[in-house]
């Protein structure tokens, strides 16, 4: 259950989840017979998950979970929050130009955007701009990805590869 509900939370866009929440959704999970999660259990799981999972220090001291393989994309952060769209996904490429990504990634059959929904004229996002003002690499790589309830993890896993292969190639 715990790999599927960080697939669930990569889908809307949280690569990173604090442990606290999942803990909490463990819990709320309809298993019968009824077992309590814990941090001692979350502890024993990621022993037994290690191969999938990594644990990450968030900047609040919290312990967080993310997919190894999420982890493996060097140079990319996601510029997403939990308080954004669910079904918008915004990352930047620190090594790549969003135009690069978004034509490399167009080549492989995804469609993105690199420009701001509020003005397509604009050569980075304002809102990027905004959240990160002495960051160009962080403004001048960044993608924006529209999910819809047709895409399927299939689907994100399929983008996750085709993202590496781009910064592999490009970055």
């Amino acid at each position: 259950y715990l790999i599927s509900l960080l697939e669930q939370q990569a889908v809307a866009g949280h690569t990173v989840y604090p442990i606290n929440f999942l803990i909490n959704e463990l819990n709320d999970m309809p298993i019968d017979p009824k077992c309590e999660v814990n941090s001692d259990i979350i502890d024993m799981m990621e022993a037994f998950l290690g191969q999938e999972l990594i644990k990450v220090d968030c900047k609040n001291d919290e312990k967080a979970f993310q997919l190894r393989r999420l982890a493996d994309i060097d140079n990319v952060v996601l510029n997403s929050t939990k308080e954004g769209l669910p079904y918008i996904i915004n990352f930047s490429c620190l090594k790549i130009g969003s135009q690069v990504m978004m034509n490399a990634l167009s080549a492989k059959g995804f469609e993105v955007s690199a420009q701001s929904t509020c003005d397509s004229n604009a050569a980075v996002s304002k809102v990027i701009k905004a959240m990160y003002p002495r960051d160009l690499q962080r403004q001048k790589g960044t993608i924006r990805i529209s999910l819809s309830e047709n895409h399927t993890i299939q689907d994100f896993e399929q983008l996750i590869e085709a993202i590496k292969e781009c910064v592999k190639q490009y970055g």
